[in-house]
């Protein structure tokens, strides 16, 4: 039996006084930085989970 292939993805919002360029690079090839665009978010706590979600998504 072969164990299940999971992903995970992670965002870190930072403030708007930061952009990209006075960041730090990343120290690894598998971390990117990237600007999104301005959206309305909800944050909803589950058991040792935080989920992450757009409202009416």
């Amino acid at each position: 039996m072969t164990a299940p292939v999971t992903q995970w993805s992670v965002r870190f919002i930072m403030p708007a006084r930061y952009d990209l360029d006075s960041l730090p690079a990343p120290a690894r090839d598998d971390v990117r930085l990237e600007q999104i665009p301005a959206r309305r978010t909800a944050v909803v706590q589950g058991e040792r989970v935080l989920i992450v979600k757009q409202p009416g998504s």
